[in-house]
């Protein structure tokens, strides 16, 4: 067991995809990169290790505009109401951040955009900085840029539906110019393509970037996304763009900063946040820093984040890229994916504040269905099943009942035998933290697996029962981080579940309250969109 203890020198930083501050977050978010950015925190810090979570908002995305244009206000005033709302729905799911900024505030925003201002000037020191001309789209007879989400059309290399600079389908970045049948979402208007001048990163070493991604455990699958993208010549990152709507590049100018292109300033910037939440000296992306740093996100950004931010990281001296990446697939609602713009999903405020849903549960939920290694297609029934008959009654009721048979104030020493058949399956939950591999479903197995043999442990000592639960919270802990802090703290511990502490006595009885109750397809119904709803009832 001591083998998997880590100490304060083992330092990592956590930086998940930046939400677009469009809406607030729908469970297929939650699903994503952010639920499994909380539970790898959870488990290195029960380990021993200092963990820092830092993130934002990208208020500069082009959908916050086409938001306002809906809504008939202000980009700012958009973008600022929803990082609030955002916020909200992370603390409804106990997902922790150390900072979560919103870039375009008074504090933040100089720096936000001396951020991309640092990695110009460094693209041009090394040498990889170009200015190119190329034809650009625009709504006719007008001076403004309509990419991102105002340009819609098809894939130039699957022919799926896209809008903007990239394809879900296949994974697929582009310029403008390469869409096939391009027009603009918006009725009414015409678009036109004209000569437009921008600054580009060139990627000088693309085969060494894919050495590097597998050096560090990207799968094939993923490091074949981004070899295609240079199979077909796409060896240059995007770092401007001509729009009505973002961080101007000079005062005034409708040339502003691509935020997809300059990914990795803002991580630049984050890891400023970092050096002041810890105290270390050095950005955790200068080269040669010991912080192990990992970024989340979902495969429709693998060029976006393995590419943009990386070949900048890594071909700048002095710098380097991410340590690490963990990548998820989408859910599917009811056969469908996930849409706020549909108004497809399942609301992540709604599904705790209007359903009464608890975190802990929904957490477990869409742990066991993790959209890992393929889309998982979230059906209302299963979601019940998994929440009320697997988390509720399956898991909750017996560890809560061994909880009350134990009472008492006796101190007790756990049983050393529980330990050591618990240590296998603790070495296999370690191993699939790696994050190369980290899948929460498996994770949930683990779980469910120490549970059923928890039963044998539960009616034979009280310190094996002792034992039992404690080593129960320690591995829930990052799925249900509720449930596992009131048994830690109920066998008498202090804070939240710890390695350290797993072998050592302690006095049962301390206070502590956990309550879950069931719910059901209405509940559900009511945090979901009309149009949702009634397709969830037709497949029911």
């Amino acid at each position: 067991m001591q083998r998997f203890q880590l100490s304060d020198s083992d330092r990592f930083l956590l930086i998940s995809a930046k939400p677009a501050p469009n809406g607030g977050l729908h469970l297929g978010h939650i699903a994503g990169p952010y639920l499994r950015q909380d539970m790898l925190r959870r488990h290195y810090l029960s380990r021993g290790a200092r963990v820092t979570v830092v993130g934002g908002t990208d208020p500069i995305d082009s959908f916050i505009s086409l938001r306002a244009m809906q809504d008939e206000a202000v980009p700012d005033g958009i973008a600022q109401r929803y990082f609030e709302q955002i916020q909200r729905d992370f603390r409804n799911f106990d997902i922790h951040y150390d900072a979560f900024i919103d870039p375009l505030s008074p504090q933040w925003s100089e720096h936000y955009a001396a951020s991309f201002a640092e990695v110009v000037e460094h693209a041009a020191r090394s040498g990889g900085l170009e200015e190119r001309s190329q034809p650009f789209p625009f709504v006719q007879g007008q001076q403004r840029g309509a990419s991102g989400a105002w340009l819609c059309g098809f894939c130039p290399d699957c022919d799926a539906g896209v809008s903007g600079y990239f394809c879900e389908s296949c994974g697929a970045h582009f310029e403008p110019v390469e869409v096939r049948s391009a027009r603009l979402r918006i009725a009414g208007l015409e678009l036109e393509f004209r000569p437009e001048t921008d600054l580009f990163f060139a990627v000088r070493k693309p085969r060494q970037l894919l050495d590097s991604l597998q050096r560090i455990g990207v799968s094939a699958p993923l490091r074949a996304v981004v070899e295609r993208q240079f199979e077909r010549g796409r060896t240059r990152v995007r770092l401007s763009e001509h729009t009505d709507w973002g961080v101007p590049m000079e005062a005034g100018s409708a040339r502003k900063y691509f935020g997809h292109g300059l990914l990795y300033g803002y991580c630049r910037l984050l890891g400023r946040i970092y050096q002041q939440i810890s105290g270390d000296a050095g950005n955790p992306f200068d080269a040669g820093s010991a912080v192990t740093s990992v970024n989340l996100f979902g495969i429709d950004n693998t060029v976006s984040h393995m590419v943009n931010i990386q070949a900048i990281g890594e071909e700048v001296d002095g710098w380097k890229g991410f340590d690490g990446f963990v990548v998820n697939r989408f859910y599917l609602l009811e056969g469908k994916k996930f849409s706020t713009s549909a108004r497809h999903l399942i609301w992540a405020s709604d599904l705790i504040e209007v359903s009464g849903a608890h975190s802990d549960a929904v957490r477990f939920v869409i742990s066991a269905t993790s959209p890992t290694h393929a889309e998982r297609d979230l059906r209302i029934g299963d979601f019940l099943h998994w929440y009320n008959t697997v988390f509720i009654d399956g898991l909750c009721a017996p560890l809560l009942a061994v909880l009350d048979q134990l009472g008492g104030d006796t101190a007790l020493l756990p049983d050393p035998d529980v330990i050591a058949q618990f240590a296998p399956l603790w070495a296999r939950a370690c191993e699939g933290h790696a994050f190369e591999r980290y899948d929460p479903a498996e994770q949930v197995q683990f779980v469910l697996d120490w549970a059923q043999r928890g039963q044998a442990f539960a009616t034979s000592s009280a310190p094996a029962a002792y034992a039992w639960l404690k080593t129960m919270a320690l591995l829930v802990y990052p799925i249900a981080p509720r449930l596992a802090t009131t048994i830690w703290q109920r066998l008498g511990e202090d804070g939240e579940p710890n390695l350290a502490r797993l072998a050592e006595a302690s006095i049962p009885g301390r206070s502590a309250r956990y309550a879950v109750a069931a719910i059901d397809a209405d509940a559900l119904f009511r945090a979901m969109p009309p149009s949702a709803v009634e397709r969830a009832r037709a497949a029911a």
